[in-house]
């Protein structure tokens, strides 16, 4: 099963107890856009670095003022330089997105390492994520493994569930199943989905913990519920043994829909052989078999590649 997803963040408005962000951000809460920009602005001018993030991220929706990319950048860009974390973050974003002209790796890597010195915890997991991955520095799976804890220890959940699947995978460090369920628990307890499927995974495998399958299957409901692919697919998998949940073919099916239609190409591939024979109470059908396989190989899936090439019409 997958241990991990990674994904770029929603840009978000920052908080403040200044009485003039307070007072946009009450603007704002009400709809009224163009108040909201309006006192942003002035904030921005009055030296608010605070100010100057959160206008930047109503150019870049198009909120109250004419979206502009352009314009939010160079606000991000004012706020980071003056010591506002979360815009030194939300100023890698958009030079992480691909379809901006200034797309720059590197860059956005230089402005997650400013935001963590600042003690953005968000950054901090960013960062870790790149330094993991080799990608716009070097690769360095023991940094990235310091820069998990730094970014769970300062609140961002989602890098606790990265750090748990690094003990579980032994990348960067020794693995350990105890260490990984107890962050996966930290994980899934403050809301984090995937730390959940994990955490689930951990009950279903006895790793770091005796088996529960009435455990696990309650942590998927959960996670999938949520929307959180791997964890349909896990769940589908206990209604096809009847593990921990009452055995339900049908309800896999849809399970496993539900794990396809979020990217999970396991899901897909499962959908891709039950309809090749007929499992799971389908009726056997090999046109349907093979757009399965097809979405399970689109997403790099091997043996849905396999099977897309051994399918008939």
């Amino acid at each position: 099963m997958k241990k991990t997803v990674l994904a770029l963040a929603v840009i978000v408005l920052s908080v403040s107890a200044e009485d003039k962000v307070e007072q946009a951000a009450a603007a704002y809460d009400r709809g009224d856009y163009p108040q909201a920009a309006r006192i942003y602005r002035q904030a921005c001018d009055s030296g608010d670095m605070l100010g100057c993030n959160n206008l930047a991220i109503l150019y870049f929706q198009g909120q109250g003022v004419k979206q502009s990319d352009t314009k939010g950048s160079r606000l991000l860009a004012r706020a980071c330089d003056g010591g506002w974390a979360d815009a030194c973050t939300n100023l890698a974003f958009v030079y992480e997105k691909k379809k901006n002209p200034r797309h720059d790796v590197h860059r956005a890597v230089t402005l997650y390492k400013q935001a963590c010195v600042l003690g953005d915890a968000v950054g901090c997991g960013y960062l870790a994520d790149r330094t993991a991955e080799g990608r716009g520095i070097k690769q360095d799976l023991f940094q990235a493994v310091l820069l998990y804890r730094q970014a769970c220890d300062g609140g961002y959940f989602r890098a606790c569930n990265d750090l748990g699947a690094a003990y579980t995978h032994g990348r960067g460090i020794a693995k350990n199943d105890t260490i990984a369920f107890n962050i996966y628990t930290i994980a899934c307890e403050h809301g984090d989905d995937m730390g959940c499927t994990n955490l689930g995974f951990a009950y279903t495998a006895g790793e770091g913990v005796d088996p529960d399958p009435f455990k696990a299957a309650a942590l998927y409901r959960r996670a999938c519920d949520h929307g959180n692919a791997p964890a349909c697919y896990n769940l589908g998998l206990a209604c096809i043994s009847g593990n921990g949940v009452k055995q339900d073919e049908p309800r896999a099916i849809t399970l496993f829909n539900r794990a396809c239609d979020g990217r999970d190409a396991m899901g897909c591939n499962i959908l891709g052989d039950a309809y090749v024979s007929g499992q799971m109470g389908v009726t056997p059908a090999p046109a349907t078999a093979k757009a399965y396989y097809k979405k399970a190989c689109d997403l790099g899936f091997e043996p849905g590649c396999e099977g897309y090439r051994g399918s008939k019409e």
